[in-house]
């Protein structure tokens, strides 16, 4: 039996939660709906204690605590029904008034209870424990109980003598049927009784209140079902209104609709109250955010909306949206669609003439402009054709330039190769007879040598080298940047050179990689405002697996040649740093660089198959780390013979085709001292004669390049028409240019370099005589 009471509470907390859920859930909003689901929560949290208490299976401990727990509801629910029973009958001030009250007293009760000073003396018995209320707390708590529910039944009492709205009539008389007697019997099951010692009559108060709470949720939100309908009280003041009036419950049921209404869309007054509203408003947002965002509509006349007729017609309406209290809403729409019509055809015409000045207005203005066009364009074109004009000017004059620089450099290579081959003779003939003489034109040597460098630098910026991968000396082509910056960076820059590295070599394109390291240090001379430290440094690295798994690109183990370009500049932020390889991007002012310098850097650092790194700290400089793969070996062809190396003896006829008179005297200088005979040609077509006549008779050809009447190439392959086993070696002023590549692809021997050395120039013409087929590198 004891068990039974524990489920019948256990069913009595569940039933309250339901129902809170249902008060809350059929309008949320609403304040009436939120105090009553606060009461039912109270409710639960009662019988769900006293389930506990009810059980004679527990502890006296666990008795005592759920007792405690049970009475947050029965020390609650007197002030919040009082409470309730003033918003119910519109006394909202006195709500606000009394709630610090309440709470303070409700506050101190709980605390006397979980103190032990309320309801003290617990006992089992059949039905499971129970206490008794002594003390002044429990007096306390007894006139508390008294008074709130007392001034609550009163309070609804009068409120349903006075209230004219049946509805309200009804609600307040079915609270206090339902109210009085729950409440009048639970006060006996757990205070009376106990009171009188009657500890077999279990506290039941809980239990039959439900009844009470199941009949106020229903009279609070299903009036609709106590025989009381809105259209017998409705109809009567607003059937003869023009405009469309609805009365919907605040889910969006329609409950009401007057003749207007059904006549504006088309339903019979049976069909419309089967409606709810938001599926007859046209609407972009969901039928349940019409309801949610109502709010937007109440108070506010002039509010334009659609709503769809029974026959799916989209009419225009002005509607106004009154809350009303707790039953819902009331709608007035007014049918505006002939308004909106007549609005519609006046914005037509207006536009239509505002159409019409502005075409004329336009037309005006077109004609001005026009008039100024025409002198804009006159201007723009001389603006134009000056432009073109400056850039024709302009390429024109770098193209001149270009060319005289070529040309300036070979007529001076020529210059050059006279003055240091006849210096070469001198040194080797006063040698031993004139030592001081062969001092001299040992230093004439060394001049021509470096005027013969400064030559080929010009010759670099003249024309566009064609990429040769070659062995070269990476210290050399840094000596020789690095005496080229000497003369260009300022005096405050120090230019500092470190190299560690024991095997210089690699495989590269000097003219690109002396490029690439100048534009390095113009760079770095931009960050050095105000001089600074300019240092190269190269060291030899094994770059090993351990290296490339530490890096984002991908690395080829093996051995390489380091190169450290450091400055003391400005430095650059991280934001720079992550872009300074893109093309295009520069930090320079507009007009002061291209942005193409360090991407072609690192082109070329790519195309040698190396990596290139940047570490830089603002305000701190910056360092290029640059790796480029090494090979083992030397530059047998860039080590020249001896100053003083003996030139071995040849025979044989030599052809030497140059328009300069100087150069044929020097080689046949050289070739007189080889033992060779020499026949001389000024210009190509002159030597193809010359080679016809003697066909047979010549053994070498030294081919210049530049000539008047007919180039060296087109010599060549004249040349090779008459003889296919021809032997040319080609010597010119110029650099290897494609022209010369080209001859040499097509089969002449060898290539040298004016001004050369009368050993360099023996050596190759001895290579060639002494082993047909032979080709100089």
């Amino acid at each position: 039996m004891a068990l039974i009471l524990t489920y019948l509470h256990v069913i009595s907390a569940t039933v309250y939660a339901i129902l809170g859920a249902v008060v809350l859930r059929l309008d949320a909003r609403s304040w009436q709906n939120r105090i009553l689901f606060l009461l039912l929560s109270l409710f639960s949290i009662w019988s769900v204690g006293y389930g506990v208490v009810s059980n004679p299976h527990v502890s006296r401990e666990t008795a005592i605590l759920f007792d405690n727990i049970a009475a947050i509801g029965w020390i609650g629910f007197p002030g919040l029904f009082f409470t309730f029973a003033l918003f119910f009958t519109g006394r909202k001030r006195a709500v606000i008034a009394s709630l610090a009250g309440i709470f303070i007293v409700q506050l101190l009760l709980l605390l006397s209870q979980w103190r032990g000073s309320l309801i003290t003396g617990y006992a089992l018995y059949w039905h499971g424990w129970m206490g008794r209320f002594q003390g002044p707390a429990a007096l306390y708590y007894l006139c508390y109980l008294t008074l709130c529910t007392s001034a609550g039944f009163f309070l609804m009492a009068v409120y349903r003598q006075t209230v004219r709205d049946k509805i309200r009539k009804r609600q307040a008389s079915f609270i206090l049927v339902f109210g009085l007697i729950p409440f009048g019997l639970g006060t006996f099951f757990n205070i009376i009784a106990r009171q009188m010692g009657l500890f077999w009559i279990p506290p039941m108060a809980d239990v039959v209140i439900l009844i009470w709470a199941a009949g106020i949720t229903y009279a609070v939100n299903r009036y609709q079902f106590l025989g009381i309908t809105t259209t017998v009280a409705a109809d009567s003041i607003v059937s003869a209104l023009g405009d469309a009036l609805f009365i919907f419950s605040p889910r969006g049921a329609i409950t009401f609709a007057n003749s207007a209404a059904l006549d504006l869309l088309g339903f019979s007054r049976e069909g419309i109250e089967g409606q709810r509203f938001q599926d007859l408003v046209v609407s972009d947002f969901s039928q349940a955010a019409v309801i949610r965002d109502i709010d937007r509509y109440i108070g506010r006349s002039g509010q334009e909306a659609l709503l769809r007729a029974k026959s799916g017609k989209e009419i225009s309406v002005s509607i106004m949206v009154s809350e009303m209290s707790d039953y819902g809403y009331l709608c007035v729409a007014r049918d505006i669609s002939v308004q909106k019509n007549i609005r519609k055809e006046l914005k037509r015409a207006n536009e239509l003439l505002e159409q019409k000045v502005t075409a004329r207005t336009v037309e005006l203005v077109a004609a001005n402009k026009t008039l100024e066009e025409k002198v804009i364009q006159g201007k723009k074109a001389d603006e134009e054709r000056q432009k073109l004009e400056s850039q024709l000017f302009q390429s024109q004059k770098l193209e001149s330039i270009g060319q005289l620089a070529g040309g300036i450099s070979h007529d001076f290579n020529n210059f050059l190769a006279a003055i240091s081959g006849f210096a070469d003779l001198i040194r080797r003939d006063k040698a031993e007879a004139n030592e001081r003489a062969a001092r001299y034109a040992e230093k004439i040597v060394d001049v021509a040598g470096k005027a013969s460098a400064m030559i080929g630098n010009l010759l670099t910026f003249a024309r566009k080298s064609p990429v040769e991968m070659v062995v070269v000396d990476l210290h050399q082509i840094l000596t020789d940047s690095v005496e080229i910056l000497k003369h260009t960076l300022e005096k405050n820059i120090t230019i500092e050179t470190t190299y560690l590295a024991q095997n210089p070599f690699m495989l590269g394109d000097r003219v690109q990689l002396q490029n690439s390291f100048i534009n390095l240090a113009v760079n770095a001379r931009d960050a050095m405002i105000g001089g600074g430290m300019l240092s190269f440094e190269t060291s030899e690295v094994a770059l090993d697996q351990e290296f490339a798994r530490s890096k984002s690109y991908a690395v080829v183990a093996g051995s390489y040649l380091n190169l450290t370009v450091r400055d003391t500049g400005t430095g650059m932020d991280k934001q720079t740093k992550a872009r300074i390889f893109e093309p295009f991007f520069t930090t320079k002012e507009k007009g002061k660089g291209t942005g193409l310098g360090l991407s072609s850097v690192y082109g070329v650092v790519k195309s040698h198959g190396g990596y290139i790194e940047v570490e830089s700290t603002l305000g701190q400089g910056t360092a290029f780390q640059i790796y480029f793969p090494s090979v083992t070996g030397s530059m047998d062809a860039q080590t020249g013979p001896a100053a003083n190396a003996a030139v071995q003896a040849l025979s044989g006829t030599v052809m030497v085709v140059d328009d300069e008179g100087h150069v044929h005297d020097i080689c046949g200088e050289v070739l007189a001292e080889l033992g060779c005979s020499v026949v001389y040609a000024a210009n190509g077509a002159e030597a193809v004669e010359t080679y016809r006549s003697m066909k047979g008779g010549i053994d070498l050809v030294l081919l210049d390049m530049m000539m008047p009447v007919m180039d060296g190439h087109e010599c060549f392959r004249r040349l090779k028409e008459i003889d296919p086993a021809i032997r040319a070696l080609i010597v010119s002023g110029y650099s290897r240019s494609e022209e010369i590549n080209q001859t040499l692809k097509d089969g002449a021997l060898g290539f040298v370099q004016k001004p050369f050395t009368i050993s360099g120039l023996a050596d190759a013409i001895g290579s060639v005589l002494k082993k047909k087929g032979a080709v100089l590198k």
